[in-house]
């Protein structure tokens, strides 16, 4: 009995460490057969991906397990889950009955959570990321609420893991917009991989957009969710009066890639690691294009990817450097 209290503090942050994993690792298998399928070169690439964001899992999961973690507390957690909600919808009004689109409409919940309740804009902007779900996927306000619920308990279950990870929110924004979709049997929307052109673009706009995302967010302080919005909002705005005919779909990949940028300095501690993330997110998002699409929360998970890829192959040349010092 007296274990009893121990594993009460290991339950809950376990669960929201399975169920965020799953949900990468579902994203990242599927990413690597497309990958295989379309070229051999792709395949290897993702398969090295893959393995960092396995030894990420692996650290992270061993320092939930051997680590106690706080209880819930259910009036934070229920203010942080009505949050949730609460971006879902705004956003899906701004984006879909307004119509500004996802990206602006994301952007613009973020900006506004930061001014006006900074104490959780977090959740907020977690619920944004559901917000920006299809009309295709989610038809109307009752199954975004339901989508939006069940983000809302993913992002209590995982309240102490994965901090500081950019892209954490929206991969629970995805746990949430995928339970419900497949729930509900709807099918989702076919999009063909980019062109090579387009390809070329959306590495230069992710190795851009991560370094000035992370610069805003670290070294001027603007925090990630302001960091982030502010250039969602820009890209959504500009872009597409740039690129007519791409300028949406590339204001997409910069939001995908400022999610990086909101990385924490401990988890990618220079500006080179988060570029290198940039890259990589670049390739997970060029043969994850005909993957999950209309749903909310895929952006952020593919940004995730490439934060555990860079934090899974840090962590191993940390043990690598640190068992070659030891005296023999």
């Amino acid at each position: 009995m007296k274990h009893l209290p121990q594993l009460k503090t290991k339950v809950i942050p376990m669960l929201g460490f399975l169920v965020l994993a799953s949900m990468t690792l579902y994203l990242l298998i599927q990413t690597l057969i497309q990958a295989a399928l379309w070229h051999s070169f792709g395949g290897i690439l993702l398969i090295i991906i893959t393995l960092g964001v396995f030894i990420a899992l692996y650290f992270e999961g061993k320092r939930v397990w051997f680590n106690e973690q706080d209880l819930i507390k259910s009036k934070r957690h229920f203010r942080e889950f009505v949050s949730v909600v609460g971006g879902a919808l705004f956003t899906y009004y701004l984006a879909h009955d307004i119509g500004v689109g996802i990206v602006v409409a994301a952007s613009l919940a973020g900006v506004l959570a930061h001014v006006f309740f900074a104490d959780f804009e977090a959740p907020f902007f977690a619920g944004a990321f559901v917000g920006m779900s299809s009309t295709g996927l989610l038809f109307n306000y009752s199954e975004l609420i339901l989508a939006a619920a069940i983000s809302g308990l993913t992002f209590i279950l995982a309240t102490t893991v994965f901090r500081g990870f950019g892209g954490k929110m929206g991969t629970t924004a995805l746990v949430g917009t995928f339970l419900a979709s497949s729930g509900l049997m709807r099918s989702f929307e076919k999009q063909p991989l980019p062109s090579t052109q387009v390809i070329i673009l959306i590495f230069i706009f992710s190795v851009i957009t991560t370094p000035l995302t992370y610069y805003l967010n670290i070294k001027r302080n603007q925090g990630p969710v302001m960091a982030s919005s502010v250039i969602g909002l820009l890209a959504g705005i500009l872009l597409p009066r740039f690129f007519a005919e791409n300028g949406t779909f590339y204001a997409i990949v910069v939001i995908c890639a400022s999610f990086i940028g909101m990385t924490v300095k401990p988890i990618c501690s220079t500006f080179w690691q988060i570029s290198l993330s940039g890259v990589i997110m670049a390739i997970v998002f060029v043969y994850a294009t005909p993957l999950l699409n209309g749903a909310g929360g895929k952006l952020g998970a593919i940004a995730f990817i490439a934060v555990l890829s860079i934090c899974g192959f840090r962590k191993l040349a940390k043990v690598i450097i640190s068992e070659s010092s030891r005296p023999s």
